[in-house]
């Protein structure tokens, strides 16, 4: 079995960059981060998510292609790959269930709206009742 590559902890990147002989600001520069970022990857203090070891680990194999940089890229790549899948699904069950409280709205406003047609009508049919019941209730004049 394959050993697995410890591309997110903080030494691996500092072994690999400098194995390629990369300053921590050229490494920065070639993949468009600040060597602040660079140097808090590499001692800890700030966490490399695949995106970013993705840049730095092929910016490493840009620079001086080797077996563990290239290794390392393809794995945070993969695992960049897994957190989008993971983020589509999670907002596929999103959609989901928004349409399915969409479709319970759209009937509930549909019955809402029968309601209101009902009432309508039962106060016309009032309005006129009490007009009927009104002049009925008036003194008719003699000519």
């Amino acid at each position: 079995m394959a050993r697995k590559l410890e591309w997110h902890k903080p030494g691996y990147l500092k072994r690999l960059r400098q194995k390629a002989g990369l300053p921590q600001a050229g490494l920065a520069k070639l993949c468009g981060l600040s060597r602040r970022n660079v140097s808090d990857f590499e001692r800890g203090r700030l966490r490399m998510g695949p995106a970013d070891a993705l840049k730095l680990y092929l910016g490493i194999a840009g620079k001086a292609a080797s077996r563990a940089s290239i290794l390392a890229a393809r794995e945070a790549a993969i695992e960049q790959k897994v957190a989008v899948a993971g983020l589509v699904d999670e907002l596929r069950q999103q959609s989901q269930q928004a349409a399915a409280e969409l479709g319970a709205a759209e009937a509930w406003l549909a019955q809402a709206e029968s309601w209101l047609q009902e009432t309508d009508a039962s106060l016309v049919r009032l309005e006129a009742n009490l007009k009927v019941k009104a002049k009925a209730r008036q003194p008719r004049i003699a000519r």
